[in-house]
């Protein structure tokens, strides 16, 4: 899907109305832009194959890099960091955001922590019972003044 999504734009079987989409995805046939190559096609088709034991990849990954999609990809040289980047990002620094659109950097937050651990909930709670790490550098913070021995 997420293959899909990256050469085509938009999701496999999207549709605005996510009952449809999901109609889509049980029933409809699996749509291409004509910009798409025969190769291209037939790669996608196998990994989106309905039935997962047809589906490319089901015996081994070996059987998703063998697909002539990957044709002129040389496994052993990406295995062995010998291939360069197709594309090298410049940035300023580590927070430079630039390669990103602004849509996205320019949208606030929407997960945030809660104010409390109760606010998690019990039984997110109980998901942590026996976790001991404290992370000493947040508590400095937070205090101020702390000190630990070893």
């Amino acid at each position: 899907i997420l293959i899909y999504e990256m050469l085509i734009g938009i999701p496999a079987f999207y549709s605005e109305n996510v009952q449809e989409m999901y109609d889509n995805i049980i029933h409809s046939d699996l749509v291409f832009p004509s910009f798409v190559d025969a190769t291209t096609r037939d790669f996608l088709s196998k990994l989106l194959e309905r039935d997962p034991s047809q589906r490319l990849g089901t015996k081994s990954p070996q059987e998703i890099k063998d697909h002539p999609y990957f044709d002129s990809i040389d496994w052993e040289k990406i295995y062995n960091k010998e291939v360069d980047p197709p594309f090298i990002p410049r940035i300023k620094n580590e927070t430079d955001t630039s390669c990103f659109e602004p849509d996205f950097t320019n949208q606030p937050p929407t997960d945030s922590l809660p104010e409390t651990a109760d606010a998690l909930g019990e039984s997110v709670q109980k998901e942590f019972e026996g976790f001991t790490f404290v992370d000493n550098s947040r508590l400095r913070d937070m205090s101020g003044d702390l000190h630990t021995s070893a």
